[in-house]
């Protein structure tokens, strides 16, 4: 059995959308941001992130009421995303 690479999205709750944003980021995005998550979206910091596929997302985080980074499972659509082609 071939071991499956973990996938991390961020995860953000911005004010006034009931419905979350995620972004598929790279392991070292999460670990970069992932240890001053709080004190950007304490701060409303604007950052430049970059999706998995290369996409580049402007976050205002003084939009985001809360935000984490998570596990998602591999056949997860997300911003950022590589695209699959089918049966991949």
């Amino acid at each position: 059995m071939a071991m499956s690479t973990s996938r991390k999205a961020l995860v953000l709750h911005l004010a006034g959308n009931s419905s979350p944003v995620l972004i598929e980021v790279t392991p070292e995005t999460a670990a970069d941001l992932g240890s001053r998550l709080a004190q950007v979206v304490r701060n409303g910091h604007t950052q430049t992130l970059t999706g998995v596929n290369g996409t580049e997302f402007a976050v205002n985080f003084s939009h985001v009421v809360t935000a984490h980074f998570e596990d998602v499972e591999r056949n997860a659509s997300l911003y950022g995303s590589v695209r699959k082609e089918f049966g991949e």
